[in-house]
């Protein structure tokens, strides 16, 4: 394993998904420890204060526990879980890794009002500007999510290149509007597909289950609203309750 120097600020993170990788399915996936920092160090070609940070992240995902005198635990059953909605992973990544090919389809941007529903957690008037942009992810050419992000029209801070609104919601908001979403705070329910039983390719009635989020910068700022849903059968929700 080797990681070519980049910019300091994002080498934990690319630490952190290549560990996780050989975590999971691997050079470690058979392993019960990790090996010791110094080992680490020197396979990676990274600073401790680099490696602390990735392994300090996975900890708090759930996937390692330190002990004293022990070293550094993997935990199995944390990282046998699939689409963990306690994490904050693009979709394709997410769909990737259950086995499947992804792909996404550009539905449509539009202007319109934020409405009641979106204004009150985005800060916003009802009649304030949103642009909602709608896409659909595939798993193997198959409808797996739908997904609509809003962001207030006040925060696009100057022109963008279209191609922005084909990727995903997080380029854009740092491409059009120099915001980076730090955390999202959702909520599931469970409902009928009603009028997005054809982007589906499901019956109306068919239930369904969809997720309600506000995304944050790291001032705690609200800076987009997302609503998604999932079609059945492509993944089904997890979450890690750590004991606090």
């Amino acid at each position: 394993m080797m990681i070519k120097s980049v910019e300091h600020t994002l080498l934990h993170l690319q630490v952190r998904r290549l560990l996780l990788n050989e975590i999971v399915r691997g050079e470690f996936a058979a392993a019960d420890m990790l090996p010791t920092e110094t080992e680490l160090c020197n396979r990676l070609k990274v600073s401790r204060s680099t490696l602390r940070q990735a392994v300090t992240s996975l900890e708090q995902e759930g996937y390692l526990r330190r002990r004293q005198g022990m070293g550094t635990i993997i935990d199995r059953e944390v990282c046998n879980m699939t689409a963990r909605f306690d994490l904050n992973s693009e979709f394709s990544i997410l769909l990737g890794d259950l086995g499947y090919t992804p792909s996404v389809l550009f539905l449509k941007a539009k202007e319109e009002p934020a409405g009641s529903e979106r204004a009150r957690p985005l800060h916003l008037k009802p009649d304030d500007s949103l642009l909602s942009i709608t896409k659909l992810w595939l798993a193997d050419n198959r409808p797996a999510i739908w997904c609509t992000d809003s962001v207030p029209t006040a925060l696009i801070r100057r022109s963008f290149p279209e191609d922005l609104l084909h990727k995903d919601i997080f380029s854009f908001l740092e491409g059009a509007c120099q915001q980076v979403v730090s955390y999202q705070i959702a909520s599931l329910s469970a409902r009928l597909a009603g009028d997005l039983s054809q982007d589906l390719g499901i019956e109306p009635g068919e239930p369904i289950i969809a997720s309600s989020a506000v995304g944050y910068n790291p001032r705690g700022s609200p800076v987009m609203y997302n609503f998604e849903v999932y079609a059945p059968g492509i993944l089904t929700p997890t979450v890690l309750r750590a004991k606090i």
